[in-house]
């Protein structure tokens, strides 16, 4: 195992950089090529079973809110309109669903990835850790993460459209280099997203 000690994390302040942002995406199209030339991957991550048998996401975030709006109405009273669209079932449980199904264009996602979970050297990706929640996601769903909480908004407006182009036509041309040709178009990704 290597030491990562000398490796740094970007301060979640400061966001990613261009730069960053692309070497991740790099990484997350290796581990959809991994995902999309393999299989037993599918099975990683909570089972059905398992996410009945925790408490659901839905009561904990309900419970939160409902606190919320207790300690201050002023700034939470309209906090019933984010619960009601989320659902009054548990999202978490559609979504597995939806994965495992095929319902949902789907991959190994590593599932809690964001600047705290990236390790660097200057610009350059030296690792990703505490993979504990990794699971059968979305094909966008780190890509959302990172740029839902590790970049500016200006920066998420502006990277949106480029990364998801670049990570199809990277992961296009990783599969055609293995011999495969990918199950979807750039518009999947696009609807997915």
């Amino acid at each position: 195992m290597e030491d990562l000690g000398k490796y740094s994390t970007v301060d979640i302040v400061v966001g990613f950089n261009d730069m960053q942002m692309y070497a991740i995406v790099d990484a997350i199209v290796d581990l959809h090529v991994y995902s999309f030339t393999h299989n037993g991957w599918e099975s990683v991550g909570f089972s059905l079973q398992e996410l009945k048998e925790t408490e659901s996401i839905a009561t904990i975030l309900g419970a939160l809110a409902d606190r919320l709006k207790q300690r201050s109405p002023y700034h939470f009273g309209k906090i019933d309109m984010l619960m009601e669209l989320l659902g009054k079932d548990d999202w978490s449980e559609r979504y597995l669903i939806s994965c495992h199904s095929g319902e949902i264009l789907c991959a190994l996602a590593h599932g809690d990835l964001w600047s705290e979970n990236i390790m660097w050297e200057g610009n350059t990706l030296r690792a990703i850790i505490d993979w504990q929640l990794a699971h059968c996601g979305s094909i966008t769903e780190d890509i959302m993460r990172v740029l839902s909480t590790c970049v500016s908004v200006t920066s998420r407006k502006r990277l949106t459209k480029p990364l998801l182009s670049y990570y199809y036509t990277k992961l296009k041309n990783k599969m055609a280099d293995c011999g495969k040709t990918l199950p979807f178009t750039f518009a999947d990704v696009e609807v997915i997203f």
